[in-house]
């Protein structure tokens, strides 16, 4: 039997990272919040990123992660959008709730992919989707699932 949870969306939560060389300053202005970056320490994590084939790995696994979740959730007779929002990087959190209440979406269960279950590692999270419902949608509600 499928069930439909046509207005309710599943949105994954993470760090996000940058998806080349020429992404990385702008992901660490976003990071530390647009204050002045280091020259140097830009240097220090492009090469880092460098190391690793030139981009972060973050967004690529976290998207393969909604993808697998919306198939095994679709096997199992839900159907339910599943997207991604990334706090540092894009698709934003807000970019992602914009899409997700254009596709008609009225409740999101927020999933943190962090290894840390802190209020300071989780807060920025809870901050980014609250602010963006209130401040553009009233009519949606989300609901984070505990770690």
């Amino acid at each position: 039997m499928e069930r439909s949870y046509q207005h309710t969306g599943i949105l994954l939560l993470a760090f996000g990272g940058p998806n080349s060389l020429e992404d990385v300053e702008p992901f660490l202005k976003n990071v530390f919040s647009g204050r002045p970056l280091n020259p140097f320490v830009v240097k220090r994590v492009k090469e880092r990123y460098q190391l690793i084939g030139g981009k972060s790995p973050l967004p690529e696994i976290t998207e393969r992660q909604a993808r697998s979740l919306q198939d095994n959730l679709k096997r199992r007779g839900t159907l339910c959008d599943v997207s991604i929002g990334m706090r540092y990087w894009q698709p934003s959190i807000s970019e992602s709730i914009n899409t997700l209440h254009a596709k008609g979406i009225k409740k999101i269960l927020c999933i943190i992919l962090s290894p840390f279950s802190t209020g300071a590692a989780s807060g920025g999270y809870n901050k980014a989707v609250y602010q963006t419902i209130k401040e553009s949608y009233q009519n949606m509600e989300a609901h984070f699932v505990s770690p």
